[in-house]
Parts: C-alpha cells; sequence; structure tokens
C-alpha cells in the first residue's frame, strides 16, 4: 500500500470531519433520523430499549453487550461517515434486531404477578405492526423517481446497446440513471471523453437534450437514437470536440 498510495481511497473525512462526533446533531442523526426513523422507526426503537433493559442470562449477556459496544464503538469512530451515510449503517442492523427480539420475547412472557400477559402480547404486536408502518413511510421516498425520462432512456439503451457495454449516463453522480440501464459505466463525467474512449467506454446517453455539448455529440459522432427526452450516441476521438 505504501508502494500505491494512489489506490488508497480518501478515508480521513470518514472520522470526524467538522468535528461532529459526540455533538447534538450527531446524536440527532444517529438515533432520531438513523436508527429510530428509517432503521427501527420510534417504534421499534421501543422495543430495542426494552430487550436493552432485560435483564439478561448469563450467556448472552457478554456476547452480545460486548456486539454492541463494538457497533457503538464503530459509529463513534467513523463519526462523520455514518452521519453522511445512511448504508454505514448496515453493519448495526443485527444486533439492533437481536435487541428488538428480546424486547418482543420479555412483552409476551411478562410475569402474571405484575402484568396482564395477554396485554403484552398485543402491545408487542401493534408496535411491530407500526414499526412496519412507519418504516415504510420513512423509505418509500427512496425508490420515487424525480425524472421518469431516466427509464425511458435506460429501456432504450437496455434495448439498443451491447450486454457488455460500458456506458456513461450522467446524472450528477447519482448512480440512479446508471442503474436503469442493466450496464456498468459511470454516472459522471469527471475526465475528458477521449480517456473514457481509449479505456472501452465509447456510449453515452443523456436526459439533457438540449445541452450544447450533447447536441454537439449527437450532430458529430454516431447517433443511436434520439427522441425529445434522450439521446445516445456512440463516441470516438475523431468526433470529441467539434
Amino acid at each position: 500500500m505504501s508502494q500505491f498510495p494512489e489506490g488508497v481511497p480518501s478515508w480521513q473525512f470518514l472520522l470526524n470531519e467538522g468535528d461532529i462526533r459526540f455533538k447534538g446533531s450527531f446524536f440527532r442523526w444517529m438515533i432520531v433520523e438513523r436508527i429510530g426513523g428509517i432503521i427501527l422507526s420510534v417504534t421499534g426503537f421501543t422495543l430495542f430499549i426494552i430487550g436493552l433493559l432485560k435483564k439478561p442470562q448469563k450467556k448472552e449477556n457478554l456476547f452480545y453487550l460486548s456486539w454492541l459496544a463494538g457497533a457503538v464503538l464503530y459509529i463513534s469512530v467513523l463519526a462523520s461517515g455514518n452521519v453522511r451515510h445512511d448504508y454505514y449503517q448496515v453493519a448495526i442492523i443485527p444486533i439492533l434486531a437481536i435487541y428488538v427480539a428480546i424486547g418482543v420475547h420479555f412483552l409476551f412472557n411478562l410475569p402474571d404477578q405484575f402484568f396482564i400477559k395477554s396485554f403484552g402480547k398485543i402491545i408487542a404486536l401493534a408496535l411491530i405492526a407500526f414499526s412496519f408502518a412507519f418504516g415504510f413511510f420513512e423509505v418509500k421516498g427512496f425508490y420515487w423517481i424525480n425524472k421518469p425520462a431516466i427509464v425511458e432512456a435506460g429501456s432504450a439503451v437496455d434495448r439498443l446497446l451491447p450486454k457488455d457495454a460500458t456506458i456513461i449516463a450522467p446524472y450528477n453522480g447519482d448512480a440512479a440513471f446508471l442503474y436503469q440501464t442493466n450496464r456498468h459505466g459511470y454516472p459522471i463525467v469527471d475526465r475528458p471523453l477521449e480517456e473514457f474512449i481509449k479505456k472501452g467506454t465509447k456510449y453515452l446517453v443523456s436526459i439533457d437534450v438540449n445541452d450544447q455539448g450533447i447536441r454537439s455529440l449527437a450532430e458529430h459522432c454516431n447517433l443511436i437514437e434520439k427522441t425529445e427526452k434522450y439521446v445516445i450516441v456512440e463516441m470516438f476521438e475523431e468526433c470529441i470536440g467539434k
């Protein structure tokens, strides 16, 4: 690694960029937005707390608590990374689910002398149902397609271009457009187009049909298909920059 530092991705910003660790915004993002929002929802988080408060059996104690401590350490060390990216919390979902299950088990087996057992089961089932419902409302927006044109353009790419082709599908760095094409490639133009061509990527699809650069490519390169919503071109070095 020391001989090829250019191959090591940037990672320093994942630690504590902006000095966010243990600040109010850090706890809000981790507890309210992520764990109590898109992962468990507020009712699932309630079950998690119940599971956390339940007195563990001896065999469970060290294993689960050490796992949970590792999850807390992971979030704390990669503080800004976890705040920036919700998918970083995938690693802590298993231990969260375990404590939710412990909480559900506790409500299903409330001691008769202090609680009405049937109420505990009803409450547990209600909390689980609300957890799925609230979670659905939290994440459904992630699946909205703000520009239906990317779906239409992606279908055209899948129909017209070779299955092994790599393509450029610029969408401000968002891979949602590239995903619709069912091809490997790039979601952003971050270097001269000639460099893409030299590395074997000669196809470009764009929904910015009125962009001057895209119009130039469509005019001088090999135009595969063009509609009012998208354009697909095959590029070669001689047609770039004309």
